[in-house]
Formats: C-alpha cells, structure tokens, sequence
C-alpha cells in the first residue's frame, strides 16, 4: 500500500511556514456552517440559500459551457438594529468567494461619514477611495439612506450615489455592493434615484428576532463568556425578553438589546459579589447568575412587584411532540418525556398570565410559540487518548440503538404525514433517525426518504434535493468518476447540512480512494468529524471513516484509536472488517480501495 503524499513546506521570508492559502470550497463551507448556526432568521437563511442554489446552478452551467445568467448581485439588506445584518453580509461574501465570483471574502464597512466629504468635488475622491480598498469584495453601506434626501438638497450625498452607480458598473465583475438600512427609509432611499433600483437585484428582510430567539442569543452570551444561568435568573430573563419584545419599536435593538442585558447583568454580578467576603465568593458564585443580576431598568415594568413564584412555562417534546407545562425550577434542565427522549426544557415560552403582578394592559403579549425543548448538543468528540476502547453513551450512560423503538416512531410518523401533520411527522422520524444511526442509511432504512417528504409537504424541498444529489454521488463512484461523486455529495451538503451521510461517503473518498491525486486526509478529518457530531458520535460508520482519514493524513496513532472506538460500537457482523483496518493501521498503511 502507498503511504500518504508527502508536500514539501513552503517557507515564507521570515522562515515560518507560509500560511496555507484558503481553498474556495472550505470557504463555502465555512460560510454554510456559519449560516446554519445563527440564531433564528428563518427566511433570511432561506433567502441566502436560495442565492446559493442559483450560484451552484449557474457554476454547473459554466462546467458544460453554457451561457450563464448576466444578473449582478448587488444586496439590499432592511430591518431594524441587531437583526445581524453585518454578520449575513460577511457570509455572503464567503459564498460569493467560494462560488468565484469575488477573489476574496473581505467586507470593507462604511457609512455617510466615510463616503461624503465637507467640500463639493472632493466626495467623489473620498467615494473612489473607499471603493478601491473594497474591490475584489463586497462593500458595505450601512444607514444608505443617509446619502439620499428626501427632497434632493444633499448635493454631497448625490454626488456619493452618483459615484457609487458609475462604479457599480464600472467594476461590476470586481466588487459586490450590499446597502443596509431601517426598512421605511431605504424604500425612499432607492427611489431617490432612477438607477439605484435597477442597479440592486437582491432584496432580504431581516424580520425582528422573537423572544425565543432573544433568549437563545442571552445564553449564548452567557456560556461564551463562562457563566451560567440558574432557573430563576431564566425565568426572570424570560419575562424582561418577553415584555421587550411586546414593547419594541422600529428602535429595538433586538441582539443589541440583548448583549446590553447581558453586559449591565455581568456589571450587577460583579457589583453582587464585590460586597461578599473574599471567603464567600467560590468558582461557582464567580460564575452563577441569579435573578438580581437580570436589569430591568430598559422596560416599562416595576418588577418589585412581580413574582414568577407559580408562574409556568410550556414546552413540547423534540420527539414525539407531546405538550406539556413546568415552574421555575425546571427552566433550562434536562427533563424525560414518556417516549423516552431527552431533552432540555425551555424556559423563553413564558404563560404571562400565569404570572402575579404583571399590569393587565401588558396580558396582551402574544404567546410564544416556539415551545420545543432542545436536545443536548455534543460539545466535543469523545476523548480517546487515553483508552484504547470507549463505549459511547449517554450524561446516564442509557443510550443505545433500539431499531425496534426507531420502526415505531417511523408508523407515528407515517400516520402524521398521512393526516396533513407534516411537523409531528418530522419530529417522529428525526427521533427515529436519533436512536438508530446506523441503520439511517437510505441503502437501509427509508428514514430520511420520509423525513424528506414530510420537509417537502412542509414547503421545504431540500432534504429531498440532498438526497437525490447523495444518489448521484454513489452513482458517480460506482462507474469510478469520483470527481462527479465528489461533486454531488458537496451538493448534497449545501441543501442539507443536517443530513450526516453525505460528509460522511465523502470523506471516506477523500480518505481511500484509489486515484491518489484524489485523496486529501486533512478534508477527510473535517467532513468525517462533521459526520460524528452530527450523529452524536453514536454511529460506528462514521467513526470507522474518521479512522481511515486519520490513517490517510498519516496519524496512525489517532487512527487506530477512532477504529477502537468503531470497533466497540459494531454490530458483530461488523466487527471482522473494523478489526482488519486496526490492524492495518497499527502496521501504519492507509486504506485505499479499489471501487
């Protein structure tokens, strides 16, 4: 067997390794996985996907020689503050960037200040300049309306649009504008001028985060900063969102409302503990917020008055959809529905009414309706350092694969979909798919064909996308054209991120495919660890072609300890062949295979 090839290390002037140049394809990547990991903003993530099923199409289009669309791709961005605006922008040059439409994925931000000068003529140099620093990227303009009045007396704005369109047109295969704003104002913005509406072809509306997603965004804050939250502080922090929500204006400041709460909160803690004696104030006190911490002072309530004391929350279950209610001390924790799932109880679908001392003139906020309890996420992969074998389970060491249990969500499921339920029917397979991965593979089991139609009866096609391009891809490398295989498994990646088997059959080509100028052991760790997470690290194929990449990028040591770790996972009738690959790694030779 031939060993891994061998690149020599290219050396910068000072001597260190040059700094490897970012593939097109692992900035997709990056950018799709930064685009599924936000925080609500549903239609903008359908919006930007749909941009990016236009851009595949149009890439395909230039592989066969066909002429491809000549629509520019300039952005309007409306909504209020906080919506993440700047932050979808910065992903919508990554794609632009690893679809080649743009060299690089720099975003040069801008507003009135930096566009208009103090002197007539010299707005126009100051506009070029700024519009050189951009070229190859994307500029972005936020408050644009600031260049337009109403009733065309601001010469120096209009002489930073007019620069702006000459460029636009100028240097439209070099640079991407996307011009941000309040919703109101933009729409006379862009009607200010006859070529500004024909120059933006992209319109998306960043709609206000809801209370759920204001909550999301609070813990994020807090765990990335190393607290935590106990049950009252939730439930204190669930009803400020809540009455926030219900009180914002088009100047709410929806994520920056929040890190404002969570910025003052952190102020009020430190104030808390400062007055503690030094022997009082423990790890735990140095990370635990309480309900004191939560300010109120940015709302209309006295909350002196308030008591959450028998207020309730409710919540429905992940995996079969039952409804149910809970107090304060079950905010945030991991509870067990009768159907057996696991799942953290929510704590931002607060029963207003069921709380003593809220005015009646604040009853009025509607109820929220994202109630569904969240499954613990797999933080990190399992530690096999240190042991040669490792059983994958569960915080209560409970979890195994129960195929029977996953056969009878799958009739619950079929029975939803049967009645027009798609949503019931989605949760029924999921959880189905949860507690039997490794037989989630179409080959095997009809899980995600059903999950697909269920998404699809939902308006999302998707799931059903990803799986006729995961179809080609098998298609593909069995005639032994990897590249086409390689191809359509990344296509299937884009429609469905969540969908684990297609990261997982690419890197095992990246990790044992027999042309060599294929085989890539540092893209077969990432897509075969993509798969892992995905799976919960519950799925020994998986974890059996994360010890074949290992092997393929020449860690042999990690490699063998991933095939334990597969090994241990296997059904019997697996084990011979997991155990040939431990032994084949430990004589540290790769496995490449001949389809």
């Amino acid at each position: 067997m031939s060993q891994p090839n061998k690149h020599p290390v290219k050396l910068n002037l000072t001597g260190y390794p040059a700094k490897p140049a970012i593939q097109p394809e692992d900035t997709l990547l990056e950018a799709t996985h930064e685009l599924n990991s936000l925080i609500g903003l549903p239609s903008v993530k359908a919006e930007v996907k749909r941009l990016m099923s236009f851009l595949k199409v149009q890439q395909e289009r230039r592989k066969h020689g066909l002429r491809e669309s000549n629509q520019t791709l300039h952005f309007v961005f409306t909504g209020n503050p906080g919506t993440g605006k700047t932050t979808v922008a910065r992903i919508v040059s990554k794609i632009l960037c690893g679809f080649g439409l743009l060299k690089t994925a720099k975003v040069v931000e801008c507003d009135r200040s930096k566009l208009v000068a103090g002197y007539l003529g010299q707005t126009a140099i100051k506009t070029n300049e700024i519009i050189d620093t951009a070229l190859d990227g994307v500029l972005f303009i936020d408050e644009a309306y600031s260049l337009s009045d109403a009733f065309d007396r601001d010469i120096f704005g209009q002489e930073a649009i007019n620069t702006l369109l000459k460029r636009m047109e100028d240097d439209r295969d070099r640079i991407i504008v996307i011009a941000a704003g309040y919703p109101r104002p933009m729409g006379k913005f862009l009607r200010s001028n006859p070529g500004l509406e024909s120059r933006f072809t992209r319109f998306i509306r960043f709609e206000d985060y809801e209370v759920a997603d204001l909550c999301r965004i609070f813990e994020k804050f807090i765990s990335e900063a190393e607290y935590t939250l106990t049950p009252n502080c939730r439930g204190q922090a669930s009803l400020l969102f809540t009455l926030a929500h219900h009180q914002r204006d088009e100047r709410f400041g929806n994520a920056r409302f929040v890190r404002n709460v969570f910025e003052q909160a952190t102020s009020l803690h430190s104030q808390r503990l400062a007055e503690l004696p030094v022997d009082k104030v423990s790890k735990e006190a140095l990370m635990a917020m309480e309900a004191v911490d939560i300010p109120f002072d940015s709302i209309n309530l006295n909350i002196n008055a308030v008591s959450l004391q028998g207020a309730q929350w409710d919540a429905e279950c992940p995996g079969c959809g039952k409804a149910s209610s809970a107090g304060l001390k079950y905010l945030g924790q991991r509870v067990s529905c009768k159907c057996g799932q696991k799942f953290l109880f929510p704590w931002w679908s607060l029963v207003l009414s069921s709380v003593k001392g809220v005015p009646a003139e604040l009853l009025s906020a509607p109820q929220v309706s994202d109630k569904r309890g969240e499954i613990e996420k797999e933080k990190t992969p399992p530690d096999v350092s240190n042991s040669s074998t490792i059983q994958v389970v569960d915080d209560n060491g409970a979890w195994k694969a129960d195929p029977v249990k996953a056969a009878s969500f799958v009739e619950d499921g079929l029975r939803y979909l049967k009645n027009g339920q798609p949503d019931r029917a989605i949760k029924c397979f999921e959880t189905a798919i949860s507690i039997d991965w490794a037989n989630s593979d179409p080959g095997k089991q009809p899980y995600y064909r059903y999950r697909a139609e269920a998404y699809e009866m939902n308006g999302n096609d998707n799931p059903m996308a990803a799986l006729k391009a995961y179809s080609e891809g098998i298609q593909s490398r069995s005639h032994s054209y990897f590249q086409g295989s390689v191809a359509a498994y990344e296509n299937s990646i884009e429609f469905d991120p969540t969908y684990p088997w297609s990261p997982n059959n690419l890197a095992w080509l990246y990790a044992t495919c027999v042309e060599s100028k294929l085989r890539n052991g540092a893209k077969a760790i990432k897509y075969a660890t993509t798969a892992c997470s995905i799976s919960k690290w519950r799925c020994w194929s998986f974890i059996d072609t994360l010890s074949a990449a290992y092997a393929e990028a020449g860690d042999f040591d990690s490699a063998v300890k991933y095939a334990e770790l597969a090994f241990s996972l296997a059904p019997l009738k697996n084990q011979s062949e997991v155990q040939e690959n431990i032994n084949r790694f430990r004589a540290r030779q790769p496995l490449h295979l001949d389809y």
